[in-house]
């Protein structure tokens, strides 16, 4: 996550993806950036060991592609 946001904070359009980890917490703060996550009961959790992992699996191809489009 490191490149990702040293990529915000230089003014590059960013998309970040966020699981178990709020992204009010670890997301990026740049103008041109979006936050992809679900809003799972069970989420945010910052349980590395979950059984179902939801949050991460389903978020789909297009709702990362949607955020992209947004940003350029």
């Amino acid at each position: 996550s490191g490149p990702l946001h040293i990529a915000d904070a230089v003014g590059t359009p960013c998309v970040g993806i966020y699981g178990p980890h709020p992204p009010g917490r670890f997301g990026l703060l740049g103008k041109c950036t979006r936050h992809v996550c679900l809003n799972l009961d069970c989420a945010p959790c910052e349980t590395p060991e979950c059984e179902h992992r939801r949050c991460v699996n389903d978020i789909s191809p297009d709702m990362v592609f949607g955020a992209i489009m947004e940003v350029l």
